[in-house]
């Protein structure tokens, strides 16, 4: 009997296997939004990995095969929560999340599944799994995740490097579903080299950095409720300041401009509205809301 932690070690080593095929080497697409990329892991990432560790910066050209084997364990398959997907399906939705990110990968997975698409892996899902064709939630999985990638503005640049990995991905996903572990975790099925500018099309990074409606991303509601609240007190305040200021007929604009510089209603109103804009400019940082 296989133990069940080096089955799924195992498991892991094989789907990673798959995965770096299609990621290659070093890149730094322009129109990659991943920026400088070696075997998938972007600088930006790795940065952040060496800095919990208390290392210095370097390029991730120097990435070593254990700190890349850490990342996509820790980062990648315990974040789809792989060990406990079905073979095959772990496959694909963990290569979906190197690609475009886990809360989007276990995302497409629960709306194939027919439950809620929260992005966390609870009971729910794990039952529904149980009770799935494991062929069938692979062709969902990836289904969903090539008509995401047809929608990105960048499919232009990357599109058949991207189609050409969700077939490869697809294939050896459908090969390894409901077979037994000695088969599923026995080789690779190969695919043929790869020129420079397709390798590299199959290693952009399928991002959707501009959500559909900037009101859609937790910054953009916070700033709308913010500013609405901040222009309603500012409204409120104005009013009363020029209540104050008109009598007898007359307006006096000096009096109107202190009582309402004075009023705390005005002021917090117009503190809100600048919290609102810089809110709303920096939901920006908010990119990739369902990939990183």
């Amino acid at each position: 009997m296989i133990n069940a932690s080096a089955d799924a070690e195992a498991r892991f080593r094989a789907c990673l296997g798959q995965t770096l095929k299609w990621e290659g080497g070093y890149s730094n697409d322009k129109y990659d939004p991943g920026g400088a990329t070696m075997h998938g892991i972007i600088q930006r990432e790795y940065d952040a990995f060496r800095a919990r560790k208390s290392l210095p910066k370097q390029s991730v050209r120097l990435i070593s095969q254990a700190e890349e084997h850490e990342i996509y364990q820790h980062s990648y398959w315990d974040e789809v929560r792989a060990d406990e997907l079905p073979k095959g399906v772990d496959l694909a939705v963990f290569d979906y999340g190197v690609n475009s990110g886990p809360l989007r990968a276990v995302k497409a997975m629960q709306r194939a599944l027919g439950v809620s698409a929260t992005g966390n892996i609870g009971q729910v899902t794990l039952d529904a799994l149980s009770a799935v064709d494991p062929d069938e939630l692979v062709e969902a999985i990836m289904k969903q995740r090539r008509g995401f990638l047809k929608a990105l503005k960048t499919f232009w640049r990357f599109g058949k490097g991207w189609m050409r990995r969700c077939d490869g991905i697809e294939q050896q996903a459908l090969a390894w579903a409901g077979t037994s572990a000695a088969v599923a975790l026995g080789g690779f099925m190969t695919q043929p080299e790869f020129d420079g500018d397709l390798q590299a099309a199959c290693q952009g990074k399928a991002y959707d950095e501009t959500p559909e409606k900037p009101w859609d991303t937790p910054e953009g509601k916070s700033a709308v409720a913010t500013g609405a609240a901040g222009g309603g007190g500012v409204v409120v305040s104005g009013v009363h300041a020029a209540n104050a200021a008109y009598s007898g007929g007359h307006f006096d604009l000096v009096l109107f401009i202190l009582t309402l510089a004075s009023d705390p209603t005005f002021q917090v109103g117009v503190a809100a509205l600048v919290g609102a804009v810089i809110g709303w400019f920096g939901r920006g940082r908010i990119i990739r809301q369902e990939a990183v």
